[in-house]
C-alpha cells in the first residue's frame, strides 16, 4: 500500500487512514520510528509499559475549570489523614 501525506510547518504529519486501519493505530498508541536506508522509515506501532507522570497529562479530565488545584492538594490531604486515622 502507497499514500502520501503533508508535513506541516511544525514538522508534523497525519497518518493516512488506510495506514491506521491497517495498523490497527488507536488514539494514544506509541509508535516506533526507524531509518532503514538514507531515505526510507519504518513505522511500528509499539506498546509502552510503564507510563512516567508527563504522559498522563491530559488524561483527566478536570471537575471544573479551572481546577483549584490547592484546593484539590488539601481534600487529598484530608482524605489521606482520615484513612491513617481509622487504622489506628
Amino acid at each position: 500500500m502507497q499514500t502520501t501525506a503533508t508535513l506541516t510547518s511544525k514538522g508534523q504529519v497525519t497518518i493516512p487512514k488506510a495506514i491506521r486501519e491497517a495498523l490497527s493505530l488507536e488514539k494514544n498508541d506509541h509508535l516506533l520510528f526507524t531509518q532503514v536506508s538514507r531515505d526510507v522509515v519504518a513505522i511500528k506501532p509499539v506498546k509502552v509499559k510503564t507510563r512516567d507522570l508527563l504522559s498522563l497529562g491530559g488524561s483527566v479530565t478536570p471537575r471544573r475549570k479551572p481546577e483549584n488545584f490547592s484546593k484539590v492538594r488539601q481534600e487529598t490531604l484530608r482524605h489521606v489523614a482520615k484513612a491513617v486515622m481509622r487504622r489506628d
